[in-house]
């Protein structure tokens, strides 16, 4: 019997060992993504702050990642990484890029193709920033409604099973009584 737990605990355990750390890491990764693409429209209101004050995207993004490295860590670290490679890097296009390939966030990328345009059609970086802050605001909106949409469809099987019971019982319970006491009384 001790020979076939072993027997069987070996590949289990070659599968569950191979297994789970891809498993940790892919649900760190989701983690954190959710918690960049959060904070990305107030890190956008940020910039478009900076950028109204005439600073530059590098100067924007140094700011904006001080300013967030308490609220949100991530974030804020990538966008000193990318500051740092738009000093380094020959192009602007290319640390974007790698923005973009860091966090695998939706916003991120909308960001580097909107940067990329304003930076190819001399767009103005406030402009650039504030069409993106306000894309991003409804992209949240969308989130929240389509989440609250959902809600009566989550509900109703909770509904079923905790609340109608019990109101049955309240409704019913009376007549129950005034029922098994006539037919009590009665025999």
């Amino acid at each position: 019997a001790t020979g076939m737990r072993a027997f069987l605990a070996l590949p289990i355990g070659v599968v569950v060992g191979a297994m789970a750390p891809e498993f940790y890491v892919s649900w760190r990764a989701k983690r954190r993504q959710k918690k960049i693409s959060r904070a990305v429209p107030d890190a956008l209101d940020l910039m478009v702050i900076c950028a109204e004050a005439g600073l530059t995207l590098e100067t924007a993004l140094h700011r904006v990642s001080r300013e967030l490295r308490s609220a949100t860590p991530e974030l804020a670290l990538e966008l000193a990484t990318t500051e740092a490679e738009l000093k380094v890097l020959p192009e602007r296009r290319m640390a974007l890029d790698n923005l973009v390939y860091r966090t695998d966030a939706p916003e991120m990328a909308s960001l580097a193709v909107t940067m990329n345009q304003a930076e190819k059609y001399g767009t103005s970086l406030s402009q650039a920033l504030r069409t993106i802050a306000s894309e991003g605001r409804r992209t949240r909106m969308l989130r929240i409604e389509e989440k609250a949409a959902r809600l009566p469809a989550l509900m109703s099987l909770p509904l079923m099973v905790f609340v109608l019971p019990p109101c049955a019982v309240i409704v019913g319970g009376p007549a129950m009584v005034r029922l098994m006491g006539s037919l009590a009384g009665g025999g």
